[in-house]
């Protein structure tokens, strides 16, 4: 998924845009988003939901690069978001019986899944004018769109200094330098929020118990003695602001930010 997301962001943006979709129409909450979004000067994204038979979600295909597998963006973006759907259940539920809650709870607040093991497919293919293509997945019922989401998202660099221009060393453009990676402390939408392990630690959560922030991504690069190969190896789960349902006085949102890497 990785290599599919690293050709999709060289890509113009005139192309990119032509994912930009809202799901209600609300203009101006990233919620309702399924397809790509950029924060300036910040980040770009690509939120990724799954619909079942008829929903019709329009996903990029496949942008082949030099020396690199060709792998397609939309089929590999679903399968990824039931895997890590499947984890977030697995890990509610052992919260869930941890805490002597019913187990009733997870079916009145998660999305409704038909068949887990499901594989994405096809629903209509791309026309001479229109790349896009339609992908479906059974793991859901027919015309419903998940209210959960994969979120994949591409930190700009640093920049040099303010007003600075810089060429794309990928698409040749000309374009404003940008940030260095790094994200204000807050809290996620949803009930659980689950994190790939980068090559670059950057990710740090707020130890409400220790009072202080803790270098997560830092710990599982020492841990694990790996270093930058824990890329995608393992996962940093932590509670989102909906996990007050769960249990409002025992379970809270987790405060995060993204630092600078270096």
């Amino acid at each position: 998924m990785d290599l599919a997301l690293r050709a999709f962001c060289t890509q113009p943006l005139a192309e990119k845009a032509r994912f930009v979709s809202m799901m209600n129409g609300e203009k101006f909450s990233p919620n309702e988003y399924h397809g790509y979004a950029e924060v300036q000067n910040l980040k770009e994204q690509f939120m990724v939901r799954v619909g079942g038979p008829g929903t019709g979600l329009r996903y990029p295909g496949s942008y082949p690069q030099p020396g690199s597998p060709s792998i397609h963006f939309g089929l590999a973006s679903v399968a990824l978001f039931q895997h890590m759907d499947q984890l977030s259940r697995r890990c509610l539920a052992a919260v869930v019986d941890h805490q002597g809650l019913s187990g009733d709870i997870l079916k009145r607040i998660l999305d409704p899944v038909i068949n887990p093991e499901a594989t994405p497919y096809r629903e209509t293919p791309p026309t001479p004018n229109d790349s896009r293509e339609s992908i479906s997945s059974q793991y859901n019922v027919d015309g419903y769109v998940t209210s959960s989401l994969l979120d994949m998202f591409r930190y700009y660099n640093k920049a040099d200094g303010a007003g600075t221009k810089e060429v794309s060393e990928v698409t040749k453009d000309t374009q404003p330098k940008r940030y260095m990676n790094n994200h204000l402390s807050h809290t996620d939408s949803g009930i659980l929020t689950a994190v790939l392990s980068s090559a670059l630690p950057g990710l740090e959560v707020y130890d409400q118990l220790l009072k202080k922030w803790i270098s997560l991504e830092k710990v599982i690069h020492s841990q694990s003695g790996e270093g930058p190969s824990v890329f995608a190896k393992y996962v940093s789960v932590f509670w989102g602001d909906s996990c007050v349902y769960l249990s409002p006085k025992r379970t809270t949102p987790t405060l995060h930010r993204v630092v600078s890497c270096k």
